[in-house]
């Protein structure tokens, strides 16, 4: 167990057994590695952390971490469901970290973005701190903006544009769209047990390139990850 007394940097892993569109996916696997494999070892292999936390309701997950001797928390199936909000796995997962240190930063790695590199968490530390931030999260740029290219459809299936607020025609005048990259999320245990909805306070972001973006959602996700992390 680590010294209470000192700060240190704890990083979390969140992976349910269960998932909508890719059944188990994140025991899926990138040339011959699961998702939760990499990203373990990913943690272990950077440096950078104190502890590692695995949070999971499955076994299966839960004995690739014990595998790789890293801290296991049993996440309850009430907060691992479909409709469960991450925060809740996240405020569960900091009451068990909360035993080994009363200070530390606490760094989420989702499983579904095989694509981090060290230098992605360490410049999100490094804005944490400087900011003095309540969270600091990837972003990436997008390719399409709501003010020209997105639209909706109507009842009687015409087709609009998703926001009218800027005029399209000068694009020079609309601004910049970013995607939530959902690679490195850093924050406060106690910022994240005080509030229900993380985006209310002082959110810091860190520009990352387009080709470490992915998040995998889909079989396409997992087909172009598969292509990207032979040479990883």
């Amino acid at each position: 167990m680590v010294n209470k007394k000192t700060k240190k940097i704890f990083a979390f892993i969140f992976a349910r057994g269960g998932s909508k569109r890719i059944k188990n996916k994140n025991l899926r696997k990138l040339n011959g590695k699961s998702l939760i494999e990499r990203k373990i070892n990913f943690s272990k292999k950077i440096n950078i952390f104190d502890e590692i936390f695995l949070s999971s309701d499955s076994q299966k997950i839960l004995n690739i971490g014990k595998k790789n001797n890293i801290n296991l928390i049993n996440r309850p199936k009430k907060i691992s469901k479909d409709s469960s909000p991450e925060t809740l796995a996240w405020k569960h997962a900091i009451k068990v970290a909360n035993k080994f240190s009363e200070s530390y930063t606490m760094v989420v790695l989702p499983c579904t973005s095989p694509l981090t590199i060290r230098s992605d968490i360490k410049k999100c530390l490094s804005e944490f701190d400087k900011n003095k931030a309540d969270l600091v999260t990837t972003i990436a740029e997008s390719e399409r903006s709501p003010y020209y290219n997105m639209v909706y459809k109507t009842k009687n299936n015409r087709v609009k544009i998703f926001s009218n607020k800027f005029n399209a025609t000068n694009r020079k005048k609309i601004p910049k769209i970013y995607n939530l990259a959902n690679s490195v999320y850093v924050t406060s245990p106690k910022y994240v047990l005080k509030n229900q909805f993380l985006y209310k306070g002082k959110i810091i972001s860190v520009l990352i390139p387009q080709e470490r973006f992915l998040d995998i959602d889909s079989a396409i996700d997992l087909k172009i990850a598969n292509f990207l992390t032979r040479k990883l």
